[in-house]
């Protein structure tokens, strides 16, 4: 378990830190220009994560690749 709240899974191969997440795509986040998948049994949590955090969904998709 990791003890910083600012982490989540997002598939089943990854856990990222979402203050590195720079772009959203609804199917993918973006750390850099790197596209990293969201696992389809996952989304729903990625996106209750940016809810929680008052991410902006419009800035990060016009941000996104």
């Amino acid at each position: 378990n990791l003890v910083n709240g600012d982490f989540v899974r997002i598939h089943k191969s990854y856990v990222v830190n979402f203050d590195r997440i720079t772009g959203f795509d609804g199917k993918r986040v973006f750390i850099e220009d790197f596209p990293i998948s969201i696992g389809v049994s996952y989304r729903e949590k990625v996106m209750e994560k940016f809810n929680s955090l008052s991410y902006s969904f419009e800035n990060l998709l016009e941000d996104s690749h």
